[in-house]
C-alpha cells in the first residue's frame, strides 16, 4: 500500500502548484483511496488468475488505434508504445480490466427485487 501510496502522492504533487511541498493532511486524504485500488488490485489479479485471462494481442492494438487516433501522428504513439514495455503495460491493464468486466457480466446472476427509496438513495446493503 505504501507504494501506491507514494504513487498516488506524485500524481498529486504534480497536478498541483509547483514547488508545493506535500501536506500531512493529503496523505491522510489520499490513504483510503489507496488501500481501495490495492485492495481492487489484489481482486483483479485473483479474478485474473483464476479464470486465466491473459491480454488479446488484437485488443491491445484496437485500444491503442482507438487512443492514437486523437494524436497528430497516430502511428508514431503506437510504436512509441510498443517501444515503452512500461506504457504498453498500462494499455494491457485497461485492456484486462475490460475483459475482467465482461466476464463478470456474461456470469454474473442478476436478481430483481423491488427497495424502498431510502435503502436506494442510501445504499444501504441488505440480505436477500
Amino acid at each position: 500500500m505504501q507504494a501506491e501510496l507514494a504513487r498516488m502522492r506524485e500524481i498529486s504533487r504534480a497536478a498541483g502548484p509547483a514547488g508545493a511541498a506535500p501536506r500531512t493532511e493529503d496523505e491522510a486524504r489520499l490513504r483510503p483511496f489507496a488501500r481501495r485500488r490495492v485492495a481492487l488490485g489484489l481482486v483483479f489479479a485473483e479474478i485474473l488468475r483464476a479464470r486465466d485471462i491473459r491480454p488479446d494481442p488484437a485488443r491491445v492494438r484496437a485500444r491503442l488505434e482507438q487512443m492514437a487516433a486523437e494524436y497528430e501522428s497516430p502511428e508514431e504513439f503506437i510504436r512509441w508504445h510498443y517501444a515503452n514495455p512500461e506504457k504498453l503495460s498500462e494499455v494491457e491493464s485497461l485492456v484486462l480490466e475490460e475483459k475482467i468486466v465482461e466476464d463478470l457480466l456474461a456470469t454474473a446472476e442478476v436478481v430483481d427485487r423491488a427497495v424502498g427509496f431510502q435503502e436506494l438513495l442510501g445504499m444501504e446493503p441488505t440480505t436477500t
